[in-house]
């Protein structure tokens, strides 16, 4: 909002407090399958309002995957126009990325979240071979075949938001 004090204007900003994110529990433990249960839901619809408005997350990762109570939320500081080309490339972002963001490339991003949130790691994965990141059996089903569908290196392969849904 705005407003004018002795001939100042004055700007200023109500935000929500978000609680805790994930990348403060991820070092402590990993989640159990009903949490990311949890978590998925909403992240996947914030994800498809974004997406529908023409928008991109642009930055899935578990440091922006916030609890306010019993609530999750996804931060939207990294939101972007699709086909945008990002300033710095993080260990989350899709292969194709340096040519620009797109829904698909949030998918990706939802992957290795979802990896390092029940594994406690981020995925290593051989980009020079653009072969997939290795999915190890310590994340469980349905989650390792979610995983596996948004990890894949081809973009046009990755399911969509209803495909991990109905999952």
């Amino acid at each position: 909002g705005r407003a004018s004090e002795e001939g100042r204007e004055l700007v200023y900003v109500v935000e929500e407090f978000a609680g805790e994110n994930l990348a403060q529990i991820v070092p402590e433990r990993a989640l159990k399958t009903e949490e990311v249960r949890g978590m998925l839901g909403p992240v996947l619809a914030a994800l498809e309002y974004v997406h529908g408005k023409g928008m991109v997350h642009g930055g899935v990762k578990p440091s922006n995957i916030l609890a306010a109570g019993d609530l999750v939320k996804l931060s939207s500081d990294s939101l972007r126009k699709a086909g945008e080309v990002l300033r710095q490339v993080s260990p989350y972002d899709a292969p194709e990325v340096p040519a620009g963001i797109s829904a698909a490339s949030d998918i990706w991003s939802l992957g290795m979240a979802l990896v390092e949130v029940l594994t406690q790691r981020v995925p290593a994965w051989d980009a020079p071979r653009m072969r997939p990141p290795e999915i190890g059996d310590a994340v469980a089903e349905p989650y390792r075949r979610i995983a596996r569908c948004c990890l894949e290196v081809d973009p046009a392969k990755r399911c969509g938001i209803r495909e991990i849904d109905e999952q």
